[in-house]
């Protein structure tokens, strides 16, 4: 409910003449309300990811080395996007 309060109080300083809110609309002002709205349309954004040791080949449980190269593999490295 916060967030959803934080973003119309920023639009509402720009110059946005072309921009309306679409849900759940400049109406729904009450707490109540936003939360209804909240509980039947937001869902989790979950995306799986793992981690890929780094260190030296002579550890059988590294996957990378310190260049993040892939270690037993040509041309491909790691990349790290946290």
């Amino acid at each position: 409910r916060r967030a959803l309060r934080l973003a119309r109080e920023v639009i509402s300083h720009m110059d946005l003449p072309h921009i309306t809110e679409l849900q759940p609309g400049p109406q729904t002002v009450e707490a109540a309300a936003i939360d209804a709205f909240l509980q039947q349309h937001l869902e989790s954004a979950y995306h799986p990811c793992g981690t890929a040791k780094m260190g030296t080949s002579s550890d059988p449980n590294t996957v990378c080395n310190s260049q993040a190269q892939v270690l037993g593999l040509q041309n491909l490295r790691v990349c790290d996007a946290s």
